[in-house]
């Protein structure tokens, strides 16, 4: 594999790119493969037309759907601290806490995806996090969408 950090780099402790090409599953730390695949299963009643819609094609969003939350629960089973790239809040948090947010807004089970429910709760009550959650969260339940998963 061909290193993405350069010497320069390697000296600046914390910085994004750092951090990103320190973890083992870099290549995967951004986050629209998850958006996409989300968005291809929660939404496609919404986005496919009627006519076009196939039970095989709503079964397959779905698994690829769980797939993905698994690799991502395995990533933080896998990682040396509370966080996505370790033991520190980093910009591999800043990108990729709002996916994860987002898919326990949809109530994704808890129960089912302990590390990334712990890590959900962990991030959520940092004040910056706070001070931008999206005001209809704060006032409006979830929807239980994922409740099975």
């Amino acid at each position: 594999m061909i290193s993405l950090v350069t010497a320069r780099q390697r000296e600046v402790k914390g910085s994004f790119l750092t951090d990103v090409a320190a973890h083992p599953n870099w290549s995967r730390l951004l986050p629209l493969q998850e958006m996409r695949v989300i968005t291809q299963s929660l939404f496609y009643e919404r986005f496919v037309p009627e006519n076009e819609r196939h039970d095989s094609a709503r079964k397959r969003n779905g698994e690829d759907l769980k797939n993905e939350i698994k690799l991502w629960e395995g990533y933080m089973q896998n990682s040396s601290g509370d966080f996505l790239a370790g033991k520190t809040f980093s910009m591999a948090d800043v990108i990729v806490f709002p996916v994860i947010a987002f898919l326990f807004r949809f109530g994704l089970n808890e129960e089912h995806f302990p590390k990334l429910a712990a890590y959900h709760e962990l991030l959520k009550n940092r004040p910056s996090i706070k001070a931008s959650w999206p005001p209809s969260w704060k006032d409006t339940p979830g929807m239980l969408v994922l409740k099975d998963f």
